[in-house]
């Protein structure tokens, strides 16, 4: 197996360090309630008392760990790590879409981030955000969930605790898997019906990927370029399954680092 390079390393020890912070503040509960601020927030401060304020409860744990990892990844100033950064963010922002009611003016601040990451490149945990005194939400502190909303959090602590990044069709072309500390990467394409084994091919590279379908609606080929990380070309493998519309390629890849996220599958994505 190919030696880890620098930037592995240090991604996967920031990695580790948010894992122990995070278990360290739900050990010893919610940070006291801070001073009103008279000053403009940088984008350290607001990740922090955004990370708390999840932490506030034990139904948003899980959703204070992606938080926690934005600011360490941020705390590595690489472009790699603004690059995890922003992945972290972008799941955070369509989690909290996702439950609707709660933490509305955080999301506010994390899109606000979200947009630095992409027009600013040297964005840091000390880049201020003009105007930014506060992330909390009105009534945030004293949130009581609902018992279907307390399901509906369970569901979302259960998918955090193994922290698996499951990223959307990107036009209903391929399906991207990953979970913190593991090895395997997993990507789904979906293909037409009549699709054969002979109309596949696949080639795997230590560093890129590119698949090609015989009559798929992408042209030339479903996905062709540099991936986010090493893999384990001769530990790799893929399988054409299902029948009619539930036609698959599945392609099972193993990383060379696994504690290292890569939150998207090629570069650049």
């Amino acid at each position: 197996m190919p030696e880890p390079t620098r930037d592995e390393m240090l991604a996967m020890c920031a990695s580790l360090r948010a894992e122990h912070d995070i278990a360290a503040k739900a050990r010893d509960g919610p940070a006291p309630e801070e001073a009103e601020r008279t000053t403009d927030m940088t984008v350290g401060d607001a990740l922090l008392q955004i990370e708390n304020t999840m932490m506030g409860d034990k139904f948003w744990v899980d959703m204070a760990r992606g938080v926690s990892r934005t600011r360490k990844a941020l705390e590595l100033n690489t472009e790699e790590g603004r690059s995890q950064a922003a992945g972290f963010l972008t799941e955070l922002s369509d989690m909290i879409l996702g439950l609707k009611m709660y933490f509305e003016a955080e999301r506010n601040v994390i899109d606000f981030i979200r947009g630095l990451l992409r027009s600013e490149a040297d964005c840091s945990n000390n880049t201020v955000l003009p105007g930014v005194r506060s992330t909390r939400s009105e009534g945030q502190t004293q949130l009581e969930a609902s018992d279907s909303q307390q399901r509906r959090a369970q569901e979302l602590a259960q998918l955090g605790a193994g922290v698996c990044h499951q990223y959307p069709m990107r036009n209903d072309s391929f399906q991207f898997t990953e979970v913190l500390n593991k090895q395997e990467v997993t990507v789904i394409v979906r293909v037409p019906p009549e699709t054969a084994k002979s109309d596949v091919k696949v080639r795997f590279l230590p560093n890129s990927l590119r698949i090609q379908v015989q009559g798929h609606e992408v042209q030339p080929a479903v996905i062709d370029g540099e991936l986010s990380g090493a893999i384990d070309v001769e530990a790799s493998n893929w399988s054409l399954e299902g029948s009619g519309p539930d036609r698959r390629v599945v392609l099972d890849m193993e990383k060379t680092m696994g504690g290292f996220m890569w939150n998207t599958l090629l570069k650049g994505q």
